[in-house]
């Protein structure tokens, strides 16, 4: 690039680095930090097929979320903490919160 400050990449390999996420590590025994995007859109479908229709759909998916880390209610959070974790309720279930240790939920709710 210092030989050719014009230089751009072509169209096609842009393409094969749009097709996944990038990540650059030292160590490669570490696997990739974030779960794959299918993954998530599987557990969001698999969420909402639990849930009592469209429009209840993001409350149950919450509360479901909230019981796996031992909310007894969403009513604990504050209005903006309640929308935020509602945002982010299919990603606690898919990470499987109901199966961390006590202190993890706690740090998570924190």
């Amino acid at each position: 690039m210092k030989r050719q400050p014009a230089y751009r990449s072509p169209p096609s390999t842009l393409r094969r680095l749009a097709a996944h996420h990038v990540f650059f590590d030292f160590d490669k025994r570490r696997r990739t930090p974030l779960p794959p995007l299918a993954s998530i859109g599987c557990a969001s479908r698999g969420c909402l097929r639990r849930a009592r229709g469209p429009r209840c759909a993001r409350a149950d998916v919450a509360a479901e979320a909230a019981r796996a880390l031992g909310l007894r209610s969403l009513h604990e959070l504050r209005g903006d903490e309640r929308r935020v974790f509602a945002d982010f309720s299919p990603l606690v279930l898919l990470a499987g919160a109901s199966r961390w240790q006590p202190d993890e939920r706690r740090s998570l709710l924190r």
